[in-house]
């Protein structure tokens, strides 16, 4: 599912919009999460952020703004990172920037891990049970608020920053 728009006043493009998450065969489950969320980012977009980039537009004293108007750019995505038969782990990523006026881009990342073929949203602990293919002690992932699954490592995220967590076994 990819979304993606341009909003215009007065002929200038103040926002870009891109939402873009994977498509699941016969996973309806992941694919209506995906769409409740993919539809509250637009509806930010349009309703909040928009209006934003409006005052900012009709507050910049610059006589050719319409000319060189720096838009904003908000992206949301989805990237699968792994799946097997019974979990699917994804990446997300949401960023926004405003292109060419010196504005720090703000940036997050966290991912879901969602069992299969039922789609239901994990806790780490779940994932990564399912992962190792063994439970899991609640203990060994108290402090994961967010895990991101590969092939062969599992990445727990601290702060802003992934870390190993632990590898798979072969």
């Amino acid at each position: 599912m990819e979304t993606y728009e341009r909003f215009t006043h007065e002929g200038v493009e103040l926002l870009r919009v891109r939402i873009s998450f994977p498509h699941i065969e016969n996973v309806d489950a992941i694919q209506a999460f995906w769409t409740q969320m993919a539809d509250a980012a637009y509806a930010f977009c349009h309703d909040r952020l928009f209006a934003h980039a409006i005052d900012c537009y009709e507050h910049d004293p610059d006589p050719k703004k319409r000319l060189h108007f720096a838009p904003f750019r908000y992206r949301l995505w989805g990237e699968i990172r792994y799946r097997s038969d019974t979990l699917l782990s994804v990446r997300l990523e949401a960023s926004l920037s405003r292109d060419g006026a010196g504005q720090e881009k703000r940036y997050a990342c966290d991912a879901q891990n969602f069992s299969l073929p039922d789609g239901c949203l994990l806790s780490p602990r779940d994932a990564l049970s399912l992962y190792l293919g063994e439970p899991v002690s609640k203990k060994r992932c108290k402090h994961v608020k967010s895990l991101l699954l590969t092939e062969r490592v599992a990445y727990a995220k601290h702060g802003d920053t992934w870390q190993i967590f632990c590898e798979k076994e072969q």
